[in-house]
């Protein structure tokens, strides 16, 4: 079951009433600096044509929501959106409907495990190349990278020029690589009772935007999550203000 942290309070209704407020000629500048103060969902402010990363540095990491919610911001705005994973990923129908997915409107590609990246980077490029899809979300969890490859610069660039001809948000979801911890036993942890420690696995040089998010426990079952630029080649995020969003977690799990 995927572990997609509810909406609380959905980010795209903050920037539509945001929005509204601009166009009714509402200030949005700071005083002090004449700059747009305003903090904004991430969702709205991903840039299209560009490879978008979203990493999970940890087992518990956020990535997953905030795909969701760039999902749910893609759809309000009427693109045509696809799901491409491998076979039996992490994707829980009950948890999208929840966070206000339309799923008769998604696409979701299943990809044979055997395939590996190669498997997912053809899929994602058939659906770019079709120039009928507005966002295609690529979740690697389970294929952990160490470093990145030629082979693998090669398949993000064909993606890259795809989505940058068409104009379509292309977010990839990266998988954490397992580095033993330096006390633990250089057999299996699970064999001795250890944790695996977890570090983050940059997918390389041609991504261009890098997004992680810090979740904050607020109370029970509820939760703030900040977004954390880790890179930003365009500089497109580094000077806009983001909001901290508001989530519950799923019935039952937290």
């Amino acid at each position: 079951m995927s572990k997609t942290l509810q909406a609380v309070s959905p980010g795209l209704h903050q920037h539509l009433r945001l929005y509204k407020g601009q166009l009714q000629g509402g200030s949005t500048q700071d005083a002090a600096t004449g700059e747009d103060s305003r903090s904004l969902p991430l969702a709205s402010q991903l840039p299209p044509g560009r490879l978008i990363e979203l990493p999970a540095a940890t087992p518990t990491n956020c990535h997953m929501t905030q795909a969701v919610a760039s999902l749910r911001y893609a759809q309000h705005c009427g693109k045509t959106c696809a799901w491409v994973q491998i076979e039996g990923g992490s994707l829980y129908p009950p948890d999208l409907a929840d966070n206000g997915i339309d799923l008769a409107a998604l696409v979701v590609v299943h990809v044979p495990r055997r395939a590996r990246h190669a498997g997912l980077a053809k899929a994602a490029e058939i659906l770019l190349r079709s120039g009928g899809f507005g966002m295609v979300i690529v979740d690697l969890w389970g294929i952990p990278s160490d470093r990145p490859s030629p082979l693998q610069t090669a398949w993000q660039g064909r993606l890259f020029g795809m989505a940058r001809e068409h104009n379509s948000w292309l977010i990839l979801l990266s998988s954490p690589k397992v580095a033993p911890h330096k006390h633990a036993h250089p057999r299996s942890h699970r064999e001795h009772g250890g944790t695996p420690h977890f570090s983050p696995s940059s997918l390389g040089p041609l991504i261009s935007l890098r997004v992680a998010g810090e979740r904050r426990r607020l109370a029970p079952g509820h939760f703030a999550i900040t977004p954390i630029i880790e890179k930003d080649k365009s500089g497109c995020l580094s000077h806009r203000p983001l909001a901290e969003e508001y989530r519950r977690g799923p019935w039952g799990l937290y």
